[in-house]
């Protein structure tokens, strides 16, 4: 796993903190590094194909519908690792 992906990886299982899964803007808004939406999109398509996280259902949020994430067993325990 790549430093940028292991740092997703961090937001992704940290979650919000409200309990809630993360949404692209919000991974955006607290990964450590300055990128793009497009650099993400490719990061987590990398980690949906090594099952290590998947896309949840879309949920309303700041009045649009948006793709949400969540670790798999496979990603938290990777991380545990």
């Amino acid at each position: 796993m790549t430093s940028k992906q292991y740092q997703l990886m961090s937001v992704i299982i940290k979650g919000n903190e409200d309990g809630s899964f993360v949404d692209m803007d919000e991974l955006l808004e607290r990964i450590a590094y300055k990128t793009t939406k497009q650099s993400v999109q490719f990061s987590l398509r990398a980690l949906i194909n090594r099952n290590m996280i998947n896309k949840q259902e879309r949920e309303k949020r700041r009045g649009r519908r948006r793709a949400v994430f969540s670790a798999t067993r496979m990603g938290y325990h990777m991380m545990k690792g």
